[in-house]
């Protein structure tokens, strides 16, 4: 399913939720009528590639919108340069049964452009009832944890000196149970626990002005 919106940096943004299936969603200006897609058979890891099971909906490269798309050996790429409230997302389906059992790891390499800047990472815990979903994001020396809610977007924790600016770094998300374990290059960095968390469906975001590069997306069990 494909959808288009506006999210302003730390605003407010309704969106709406995807059914089970792989989706895409994008953000840039208007709301556009969903386009289903159908689930693709299942593939080996090898089959897959380097991002994984978002592999299969990743877009050709080409210009939509804001966003660039480009796609090679190494994995995947997005690049914006115009637009610093423009949000663009690709998530698996979720089955209810691997409900805190998942580990989740990306590798990214995030180099921001701009007065803002923009950051990139991991999507988790996208709820298609609500919209709603946690992003797991690096700029150029910050890791950041954002929770998108009815209330907007906003940060739930932030660490700054451990990001390996201008390389590729490894995000994790580790569930156990409810509590998330979140990790950068190997090393914890925290974790939380609520009722949002150890669940939903997974993928990869990008937000804000940058040029943006992802590997090794994985889900494991």
């Amino acid at each position: 399913m494909l959808k288009t919106f506006n999210l302003r940096r730390l605003g407010t943004s309704m969106i709406a939720g995807a059914v089970a299936m792989l989706a895409i969603g994008t953000a840039s200006a208007q709301m556009q009528a969903p386009r289903n897609l159908e689930m693709p058979v299942a593939q080996t890891a090898a089959q897959q590639g380097p991002m994984g099971p978002v592999s299969e909906f990743l877009p050709a490269t080409g210009q939509d919108g804001v966003w660039e798309s480009y796609n090679g050996p190494e994995g995947f790429g997005m690049r914006n340069r115009t637009d610093s409230d423009a949000l663009r997302y690709f998530y698996a389906s979720n089955d209810p049964a691997d409900a805190g059992k998942r580990k989740i790891s990306v590798q990214i390499r995030a180099v921001p452009e701009g007065k803002i800047g923009g950051e990139a990472g991991l999507l988790y815990g996208y709820d298609a009832a609500t919209g709603n979903y946690f992003l797991l994001c690096i700029n150029q020396d910050t890791l950041s944890l954002y929770r998108r809610d009815e209330t907007g977007m906003n940060m739930m924790m932030s660490t700054s000196g451990s990001v390996r600016s201008g390389e590729f770094n490894t995000l994790t998300i580790t569930e156990k149970g409810s509590y998330i374990d979140i990790a950068l290059n190997g090393s914890s960095t925290g974790g939380i626990e609520n009722d949002f968390t150890g669940k939903g469906a997974v993928g990869i975001a990008a937000w804000g002005t940058g040029q943006f590069e992802f590997t090794d997306f994985s889900i494991k069990r």
